[in-house]
C-alpha cells in the first residue's frame, strides 16, 4: 500500500481515477464530483497496485487552515488500519503547507475513529451550516 499527495498543479492528471473510485462510493453526479475535485487544495490517497483504496480532499488555504472533507476507505479495504494511515497521513500533508488548524466534519458514529486519530473537539467553537 502506498500513500501520496497530489497538489492541487496536479489534480488535474488524477481526476478519472478519483471520480472512478468516488462515484460508486458516494453515488454522485460524475461532472458535479469533477468540480469538487478540481477545486481540492491537496489530495490525499492510498493505492494498491495503482487502484485507489481510500482518498481524502482537502480544502485549504495553504497557510493556516485546512479541512479534510471525503474521507473514505473502499469497504473491501477496511479493517486492515489503513483508514488511520491515511488520516495520519493527510494531516501530515496539512502541517508540512504550515496549516495551524487542521479539521474536519464526521458522522457521530464515526468520533471515536477520528478520536484515535489525534481529532478532537475544539474548546469554544461549534460547527454551523448555513441553511440560507
Amino acid at each position: 500500500m502506498k500513500l501520496s499527495a497530489i497538489k492541487k498543479e496536479e489534480i488535474e492528471d488524477y481526476v478519472e481515477r478519483l471520480l472512478d473510485f468516488y462515484e460508486p462510493l458516494y453515488k454522485m453526479d460524475r461532472d458535479y464530483y469533477r468540480k469538487a475535485i478540481q477545486n481540492s487544495g491537496i489530495i490525499c490517497f492510498a493505492a494498491e497496485n495503482e487502484k485507489i483504496i481510500g482518498c481524502c480532499r482537502i480544502l485549504t488555504d495553504f497557510t493556516k487552515h485546512a479541512h479534510i472533507v471525503d474521507f473514505i476507505v473502499q469497504p473491501s479495504s477496511r479493517g486492515r488500519g489503513l483508514g488511520k494511515k491515511l488520516i495520519a497521513f493527510a494531516g501530515a500533508e496539512c502541517k508540512k503547507m504550515g496549516c495551524r488548524y487542521i479539521g474536519l466534519t464526521c458522522r457521530p458514529e464515526l468520533i471515536d475513529f477520528y478520536k484515535k486519530a489525534d481529532f478532537g473537539p475544539e474548546e469554544g467553537f461549534e460547527y454551523m451550516k448555513y441553511k440560507g
